[in-house]
């Protein structure tokens, strides 16, 4: 499985449970054939908030949030993509549940991996670079750095991802909590799954006052 689609829990088939089996059914279905969103020059669309974290000293005030836009429309179409592919894909009696569940899942993975995480990541970057450069002809190295950065980090945070979907989102979603203890492991885990781009956002606002 490619490192950039959500749901990374393609087991052997002796291993799977026979709802797990369904999902790993459908979602197959989903994804065999090439996927415009995730393995074409399309993808790169989702990285839009995170040039705009490197361009962003030489843009203009709207021109970050437009970039943050343009990575949401990107989202939201490959959303409604599986969407519907999940739709036609089902079972008569399970097309709304598996449509909504597929939906949900991509539209976390997505928001996660191609939005909050590499943007928060990347503006720490871009700020901290910017504090260690100190003289004014060298004002472009942060851009630089931030763009360097970018292919650098897709797949790791890819996979940090979906290893931390499939411990909470995906378990809540699919009706995989069985014990409180899962349903512990499943909180916490969502919890810092949201938490580490405010959090990140915060430290860059700091490295960029301490410049100040």
């Amino acid at each position: 499985m490619l490192a950039l689609h959500p749901l990374a829990t393609y087991k052997p088939l002796s291993t799977r449970t026979k709802r797990n089996d369904k999902r790993f059914r459908i979602y197959s279905t989903v994804t065999k054939n090439v996927d415009p969103y995730r393995e074409t020059s399309l993808r790169y669309m989702g990285y839009a908030n995170e040039l705009g974290e490197a361009f962003t000293s030489y843009l203009p005030e709207w021109g970050l949030p437009a970039s943050y836009c343009v990575a949401a429309s990107y989202v939201m179409f490959d959303t409604i993509d599986k969407g519907q592919k999940a739709f036609d894909a089902a079972e008569e009696e399970d097309k709304i549940i598996d449509t909504l569940r597929i939906s949900t899942e991509t539209l976390t993975w997505q928001m996660l991996a191609s939005v909050f995480w590499p943007g928060s990541i990347i503006r720490v970057i871009v700020n901290l670079s910017a504090n260690l450069v100190s003289n004014d002809d060298l004002h472009f190295v942060p851009t630089i750095v931030g763009l360097l950065a970018i292919p650098l980090i897709v797949k790791p945070i890819d996979t940090t991802v979906d290893k931390l979907m499939e411990n909470s989102i995906s378990k809540v979603i699919n009706g995989e909590i069985k014990t409180p203890e899962d349903a512990s492991t499943a909180f916490m885990t969502t919890v810092g799954s949201f938490s580490v781009p405010p959090i990140l956002f915060f430290v860059a606002a700091i490295i960029k006052k301490l410049k100040t």
